[in-house]
């Protein structure tokens, strides 16, 4: 049996001398688009990313859940307040 933490990612970005939580995600996908998007926030559109834009991000993310699905996981949101 799997724990829990064996079947996430989480996502956290480096600024400001600190490393920023953002968030708990079902898959890598997810937790790379989400990395990109606050990159892309924090130092501008020319900052080195996972995916080339935020649409081939979600199309990845939406695919990974998509095969998560059709393999029999059971998926459900993770949600996290920010604290």
């Amino acid at each position: 049996k799997k724990r829990l933490h064996e079947l996430v990612w989480q996502a956290f970005l480096w600024h400001h001398k600190r490393n920023e939580y953002l968030g708990t995600f079902l898959t890598a996908e997810e937790a790379a688009a989400a990395y990109d998007r606050r990159a892309r926030e924090v130092f501008g559109p020319e900052v080195p990313t996972n995916f080339a834009t935020e649409e081939a991000a979600m199309a990845a993310a939406k695919g990974a859940l998509a095969l998560l699905r059709q393999k029999g996981t059971k998926v459900r949101p993770v949600v996290k307040k920010k604290r």
